[in-house]
């Protein structure tokens, strides 16, 4: 992850978190897990930073970690 994205993320409080998910992928023998956080974010100016859209920065996002 590159500098400012990871600086972004960290600078991010999360309010409460909705749903932890956690998916496994075997490709080739090596196994890849994925994690994704469901939360409500506070700081909506670093919105566009992550990659998330402004309309749905309300309601609960998925920031990937």
């Amino acid at each position: 992850m590159e500098r400012g994205r990871r600086r972004a993320v960290a600078s991010l409080r999360v309010l409460r978190e909705v749903d932890t998910m956690s998916r496994r992928l075997n490709e080739h023998e090596n196994r890849v897990e994925i994690m994704f956080r469901v939360v409500c974010m506070e700081t909506l100016e670093m919105v566009p930073r992550l990659g998330f859209s402004l309309e749905k920065a309300t309601n609960p996002a998925i920031v990937t970690r």
